[in-house]
């Protein structure tokens, strides 16, 4: 093949990587066409339904009546749209020029290459400081040509087609400058904007984030809070999606299954067909359910009668004497009856010992049936919301098997979340007498397969209780605790995860209506060097989880509490003046939540609330999660450092 033809495909494979809304022009339908024909997806199309086979129809499939298929409300379009999500912020036009000159990084690199790249670096620098971007790019391609395993030449020039509104060349630049160094905080932050640009939301929230951990600037921080709200609106619709999916299967899955329960109660006098075989009849239950009882019995009757064969009511009969009136029922459904039995002609001894074979079948199958309903038995479906009806000081969470929430989640009103049988739901709550706070924490998940990672936070946090002392050091006890905890393995459907420590959450010490007075208990090496005293009470804390091990703020805030140090401070709110009042009153500095507002009355104070907290008065405690999959199980206890011993106050009969 030519290499100019050659290198101008390249070309255009590039162009449709960085931009895949271009595979969708009309012209282009023969190509797609040829992608859809090697099983290829293209990104924002609807999955295409298979090439029907050719199947030869069945004569019983065709003379059954066809079911009305049920639309399911809600599920016309299966496909996440984000038009149906309230954006904000704009976006350009992506640019389709082709794609600007790499250099060749294979080339090895000259000290006299270097000086002249640098050369052409400082003049496309004052290019741009001059506004000359055209110039600008020239020159800094001058300089990749020269020297290409610079990725601060390609960062720099991706900023520069960024101010020129060409978006997806500075998505090429950026994931050149990655390539060469995958720490390169102005790759991701000139990846990040650009996908902004083109309303890639949750792709540009990624980059900005990590571009922040790795080199915060204030340009980062401006776009990241603009970028950040409609990434998470995209990810709440697809959870919502996700979830309404998830109810339609297991809508469809129960009427399947009713269906075949109802299928498998038809008794054996219930025959919709009868066609005539060697040697009997074949007698179809497939279709009963769609026929009513008595028009059924009056054209067996007739059919009976034209045969010279006994009535329903003989039938009947006989089914009542003899269990299964004289059948042999296969696991498909149909039964093979002899004219001569059906007639009283038969063999009384063959008859009876085909009886005794069948109720000993019956007997066999109900105690598996039992077995299995015994082995497979799941609990039952709780709604979260009933599990911190009431309480005085709430914190509770559940980790769905998609979800990777860790600490500070408990149900808002309205919340549908449903505890199923493969959640681990850790519950965080204590209470107060005076002021006087006493937290703890366990975890339960009914599927055995995390059973090592309860055991995990479990033993991790009995040996957090061990170590701890008066003049221990804070460092010692996580260190102890990090040993213990990542000695554990949990295998989870077939893969097995290295259980780790959460580094950035910490157990704490606990003051009078003070949840964290101040020193932090780590759950890993290298903390604080500060020691345990005499008379302190600790909320000892560990979480173990499958992911990275580092918790982030995610989903919607239900968590709150009135901060300890705050003094005066003037609000012009007459709502939040007196929402202030009914916190001051009910729960001082102590931890509340939305629920607790609303079983003493209070209503439409989200923008109260939101005001209190953006006068520091109030402190938001966000939900805390890990990666999205991960599991993480909790275990908590409260002690007192007696000047002779210490005491686990929180310590009960079960755990």
């Amino acid at each position: 093949m030519d290499a100019a033809k050659l290198n101008q495909l390249k070309a255009f494979v590039e162009q449709c990587k960085s931009n895949p809304s271009l595979i969708k022009d009309p012209s282009l339908s023969f190509f797609q066409d040829d992608l859809h024909s090697l099983g290829a997806k293209i990104p924002g199309e609807s999955p295409r339904p298979p090439y029907p086979e050719a199947v030869e129809p069945d004569s019983d499939e065709e003379d059954a009546p066809e079911e009305e298929p049920v639309q399911e409300q809600g599920y016309e379009n299966e496909d996440l749209v984000e038009s149906d999500i309230e954006l904000e912020g704009d976006v350009v036009e992506p640019d389709n020029d082709p794609p600007q000159k790499m250099g060749d990084s294979s080339i090895e690199v000259t000290e006299e290459n270097r000086d002249a790249s640098q050369l052409a670096m400082g003049q496309a620098m004052e290019a741009i400081s001059e506004g000359k971007l055209e110039e600008a790019i020239v020159q800094l391609t001058e300089a990749i040509t020269l020297n290409p395993t610079s990725a601060i030449m390609y960062g720099t020039r991706a900023s520069v087609y960024i101010k020129m509104k060409k978006p997806n060349a500075a998505i090429r630049d950026a994931n050149a400058a990655l390539e060469i160094n995958p720490d390169s905080a102005k790759g991701y932050k000139s990846r990040g904007i650009a996908r902004s640009m083109l309303g890639q939301w949750e792709e540009a929230a990624k980059d900005l984030h990590l571009a922040s951990r790795i080199d915060y600037d204030e340009e980062i921080a401006a776009v990241f809070k603009k970028v950040e709200p409609n990434a998470h609106r995209i990810e709440e619709h697809r959870r919502k999606h996700d979830r309404l999916h998830k109810e339609k299967e297991d809508r469809k899955n129960e009427r399947d299954r009713q269906r075949h329960r109802a299928k498998a109660q038809i008794p054996n006098r219930m025959v919709t067909e009868q066609h005539s075989i060697e040697g009997g009849l074949l007698l179809d239950f497939d279709k009963v359910l769609q026929l009513d009882n008595n028009n059924h019995h009056k054209q067996l009757d007739r059919d009976n009668n034209d045969n010279n064969l006994p009535t329903s009511d003989d039938t009947n009969e006989n089914s009542k004497t003899q269990g299964t009136g004289g059948t042999s029922t296969p696991t498909n459904g149909i039964a093979k009856v002899d004219r001569n039995d059906r007639q009283g002609g038969g063999d009384a001894s063959a008859l009876e010992e085909l009886q005794e074979s069948t109720k000993r079948k019956k007997k066999k199958s109900k105690s598996k049936k039992k077995k299995e309903t015994l082995e497979q038995t799941d609990p039952p479906s709780i709604p979260i919301i009933e599990l911190f009806s009431s309480g005085d000081f709430p914190e509770g969470e559940i980790q769905h098997y998609k979800d990777e929430v860790a600490a500070h989640w408990t149900p808002n009103s309205g919340d549908k979340t449903v505890l199923q049988y493969d959640d681990v739901m850790k519950l965080d709550f204590g209470t107060q007498v005076d002021g006087h706070i006493v937290d703890c924490a366990f975890t339960v998940a009914f599927n055995p397969m995390f059973d090592p990672l309860l055991e995990a936070s479990r033993e991790a946090t009995n040996t957090g209780i061990k170590e701890a002392g008066i003049d221990v050091r804070l460092c010692d006890v996580g260190a102890a605790i990090q040993e213990v905890m990542e000695s554990y393995e949990v295998e989870i459907n077939g893969k097995v995860f290295q259980v780790k420590s959460i580094r950035n959450l910490n157990g704490h010490s606990i003051g009078r209506y003070q949840i964290h007075a101040g020193k932090s208990v780590p759950i890993v090496k290298g903390g604080e060097q500060t020691k345990m005293e005499e008379g302190e009470f600790f909320a000892i804390e560990t979480f173990a989880s499958t992911g990275k091990g580092y918790v982030r703020e995610d989903l919607e805030c239900s968590h709150y509490m009135k901060n300890f140090e705050v003094g005066h401070v003037p609000l012009r709110l007459p709502r939040a003046k007196q929402l202030l009042a009914t916190i001051n009153k009910h729960f001082s500095t102590l931890a509340f939540c939305r629920r607790y507002l609303d079983r003493l009355g209070e209503s439409k104070y989200l923008m109260a609330l939101k005001n209190l907290c953006d006068s520091g008065i109030v402190q938001p405690y966000p939900p805390l999660c890990d990666v999205k999959g991960s599991y993480v199980s909790q275990f908590e206890h409260t002690i007192l450092l007696r000047p002779t011993c210490k005491e686990v106050i929180s310590r009960g009969v079960d755990y």
